[in-house]
């Protein structure tokens, strides 16, 4: 898992994800403000099964539980 996304699920444990744009989980992770690269890495999480994308009610939730992060 790349250590982006990998700080993407614990910022998910450590605040309120949902009222987060993109632009600021990307200025929280490192990403600086690039909304496309945080959209890239939520997908890939989503892919393998870590998050669930609600794309109508645009909300992002944790589906499993990673034990060593």
């Amino acid at each position: 898992m790349n250590k982006k996304q990998k700080e993407i699920l614990i910022l998910m444990d450590s605040e309120d994800f949902g009222s987060l744009t993109l632009r600021e989980i990307g200025s929280k992770i490192g990403l600086g403000n690039s909304p496309q690269a945080v959209k890239y890495h939520l997908i890939q999480l989503e892919k393998k099964g870590l998050i669930e994308i609600d794309k109508e009610n645009k909300k992002i939730k944790k589906v499993k539980i990673i034990p060593a992060l």
